[in-house]
């Protein structure tokens, strides 16, 4: 049994033509992470100590060639075109960025649109 400390762990990820990761999680909730997003937020040393700190991890043409998980806290993604491979994406990172692009409920709705 996986030690998980309370962390919520994705029942599955899936890439969707190299745009979008579609993470489904423990709890039910769907989160869909644009390529863009993600090379944006990667955090790597190299994009995280760039000068200006987003000059290497802008790049809104982006798309995710490859995905491999990193023991069983984290996946690895490849991007295109500029081949960046060495960032770690940790799972609470995963669900903060889900959280910060989609504000949706395990339903999919938006939290703004309501019940009804």
């Amino acid at each position: 049994m996986p030690y998980n400390f309370g962390m919520h762990e994705p029942h599955r990820i899936e890439l969707e033509g190299g745009t979008t990761l579609v993470i489904t999680w423990d709890d039910g909730r769907v989160d869909r992470l644009s390529s863009a997003s993600l090379r944006s937020a990667c955090p790597c040393a190299t994009c995280r100590n760039a000068a200006p700190p987003t000059a290497l991890s802008i790049v809104p043409d982006s798309t995710i060639n490859d995905m491999s998980m990193v023991g069983a806290y984290a996946i690895n993604l490849v991007f295109s075109p500029d081949g960046h491979a060495t960032g770690i994406f940790p799972f609470p990172l995963l669900r903060m960025l889900g959280e910060d692009s989609s504000h949706k409920h395990p339903s999919g709705r938006n939290e703004e649109q309501g019940s009804g």
